[in-house]
C-alpha cells in the first residue's frame, strides 16, 4: 500500500521530530557531562590553591550547564578565598537554590557566614546541617558551630558555645580545639578546677601552644599550685621564649 504525498510528508516530519529530539537529548547529556568534568577540574585547582585556574574551569562548567549546583558551590569557595564576598554570596545563593540539601554546601555556607560576621545566621545553618542525615561527622559540625558562636560577645552566645563544645566532645573526647576552648571558658567563669581538667586533657596530646601554656600558668596561680605554675612557665619559655605569652608569664608571680 502506497502513501500519498500528504501522508509521506507527515511521516517525514514525524521522523525529523524524533531525530531532533534525540539530538537535543544527546546534546544536553554532553553538556551535563562537560559541566561535571569542568567542575571537578575546578575543585582540584581549588584544593591546590590555584584560584585563577579554578575560577576559569568553574565558569566553563556553569557555561555548559548553568543549573549545575556543585559548580556554583565551588566557585563561591574560590571567590571567598579571593575575598570577593559579593560574588561568593551570589554563587552560594544560586547553589542553595539548586540543591539546598547538600550537607557539604550547607557546612561551607555556614562557615562563610561566620567568617563574614553573620554569626546568628551561621548558627542557624549549622543547626540545620545537624538535622541532615547525610552528614556523617557531627563532632566536627558541633566544634565548628562552637567556634563560630564563641566569637560572639554576648553571655548567651558564650553559654551556647559551651554547650556546642560539650556536644562535640561527647562525639569525640579527643578534639583539641574543643578541649582548649572549654579550658578557656571555664577559666573565664572562675571554675579553675574544670579549667585545669580540660587543660590536662589538651596537654596530653603534647600539642603545645603559647595560649594554652599561658592559660596553664594563670590557672595554676589561681589554684595556688606554684610548682605547676613554674612548670608551665618553663615550658612556655623553652618552646615559645620570644612570644608575647612568654613575656606575660614572666610577670606573673
Amino acid at each position: 500500500m502506497f502513501c500519498n504525498y500528504k501522508q509521506y510528508m507527515m511521516l517525514w516530519f514525524i521522523i525529523l521530530g524524533v531525530l531532533s529530539g534525540c539530538v537535543s537529548t544527546q546534546e544536553k547529556e554532553n553538556k551535563a557531562e562537560l559541566a561535571q568534568l569542568y567542575a571537578n577540574m575546578g575543585l582540584e585547582y581549588l584544593r591546590n590553591k590555584k584560584y585563577e585556574a579554578a575560577e576559569n574551569r568553574l565558569l566553563k562548567s556553569i557555561e555548559s550547564n548553568p543549573d549545575y549546583a556543585p559548580a556554583h558551590h565551588y566557585l563561591a569557595q574560590v571567590y571567598s578565598r579571593l575575598d570577593n564576598m559579593q560574588q561568593a554570596q551570589r554563587h552560594y545563593d544560586r547553589a542553595l537554590e539548586l540543591d539546598a540539601t547538600d550537607p557539604f554546601l550547607q557546612n561551607n555556607y555556614a562557615v562563610f557566614l561566620c567568617n563574614t560576621g553573620k554569626i546568628d545566621d551561621a548558627e542557624q545553618w549549622f543547626l540545620k546541617l545537624s538535622e541532615n542525615v547525610n552528614y556523617s561527622v557531627p563532632h566536627l559540625l558541633f566544634e565548628n558551630l562552637g567556634n563560630c558562636v564563641y566569637r560572639g560577645t554576648s553571655p548567651a552566645q558564650q553559654i551556647r558555645a559551651e554547650s556546642y563544645f560539650k556536644r562535640a566532645l561527647a562525639y569525640n573526647p579527643k578534639l583539641k580545639v574543643s578541649l582548649s576552648r572549654m579550658a578557656e571558658i571555664n577559666f573565664k567563669k572562675g571554675d579553675y578546677f574544670k579549667a585545669r581538667a580540660y587543660l590536662e586533657r589538651f596537654m596530653a596530646f603534647e600539642t603545645y601552644t603559647p595560649e594554652m601554656l599561658l592559660l596553664g600558668v594563670k590557672t595554676e596561680k589561681q589554684l595556688g599550685d606554684h610548682k605547676m605554675m613554674e612548670y608551665y612557665k618553663d615550658l612556655l619559655s623553652e618552646r615559645f621564649g620570644r612570644s608575647m605569652q612568654a613575656k606575660e608569664a614572666l610577670r606573673i608571680e
